[in-house]
């Protein structure tokens, strides 16, 4: 019995780690990010923006909670390029951010995050865990 428990809290102990690792990860990378110029936009969605371009951000919702809406942020080019009906919009822009200005929109009403959400792999972030990141690096900086 006691051999079975400790695998059983190394087993925890090494999610708890694979998580922890993960979140750093995220909180660490550039993020792509979605919009919709609000000013005259010409060109592809991987287009540089133009200085003092106005862009709303896009959200997806699930089928849980239709009001509840959800920052999307990608972690590459191809999981972005899933989002196909994003990719035919004539006004999408996309822009590479840091984890912390990710957040801060995410601030403006929405949810959460969710990374890739048109993989085989989403991830979901609510609001509180975005909080929790973001002061995981901040007192990391604080050292």
């Amino acid at each position: 019995v006691t051999h079975r428990n400790d695998i059983r809290k190394n087993t925890i102990l090494f999610y708890q780690l694979c998580l922890f690792i993960f979140l750093w990860l995220i909180s660490h990378a550039n993020l792509l990010v979605c919009a919709k110029s609000t000013t005259e936009h010409r060109g592809d969605i991987m287009d540089p923006l133009q200085e003092n371009t106005s862009a709303a951000f896009m959200s997806v919702s699930t089928s849980a909670d239709e009001n509840l809406f959800i920052l999307p942020a990608f972690t590459d080019w191809d999981a972005l390029h899933r989002w196909s009906s994003m990719m035919m919009e004539k006004d999408a822009v996309t822009l590479i951010m840091k984890y912390e200005e990710v957040e801060k929109i995410m601030e403006n009403g929405f949810g959460g995050i969710v990374i890739n959400p048109f993989g085989p792999q989403p991830f979901f972030m609510p609001e509180q865990l975005c909080k929790t990141i973001l002061q995981m690096n901040q007192s990391e900086d604080d050292k």
